[in-house]
């Protein structure tokens, strides 16, 4: 009989806190006040005269890296900054990067930016955390290395 009461104290003992707890992650975690998601009535930022000009104001002045042309390096830069109340750009970082100087570029760019017009909230301006894709390609075949590299196998 000892040991069957036992056996059901230590069953219920240990069925207990799973029972007990009823506070949720969200519950737990303090919003962020200085970012908040929403999914309605928001208008985004965006650059002065659309995104057809926000691709000729790239094309016009990036530059190819010397050193991403030289190892034929190709893909992706991904930044992120923030567009604040008055449409200045801040907090401009790369959060992916493809090497050989793309990134610094892209940081340089952004850099010359002029300001954006902010996203409105119900209205009122509101700063908003952007992400923009930078590619970097070739246009024709990638450039040939020169002939002292390929004799050093780099």
């Amino acid at each position: 009989m000892k040991i069957i009461s036992l056996s059901a104290a230590l069953c219920i003992l240990l069925a207990h806190p799973v029972f007990a707890q009823t506070d949720t992650i969200a519950a737990l975690v303090p919003p962020d006040p200085e970012f908040q998601m929403f999914d309605e009535n928001i208008a985004p930022p965006a650059f002065p005269g659309g995104e057809a000009e926000l691709m000729a104001f790239l094309g016009r002045t990036i530059q190819y890296p010397a050193l991403a042309l030289e190892n034929n390096i190709q893909g992706t830069v991904v930044a992120v900054f923030i567009v604040g109340k008055d449409g200045a750009l801040s907090s401009a970082e790369i959060v992916r990067d493809i090497g050989g100087g793309c990134g610094a570029e892209v940081l340089r760019v952004l850099n010359l930016m002029p300001a954006w017009k902010p996203g409105m909230l119900y209205g009122a301006p509101v700063r908003v955390r952007y992400t923009l894709p930078v590619r970097f390609k070739f246009e024709e075949d990638p450039p040939k290395k020169k002939k002292f590299r390929a004799l050093f196998g780099n």
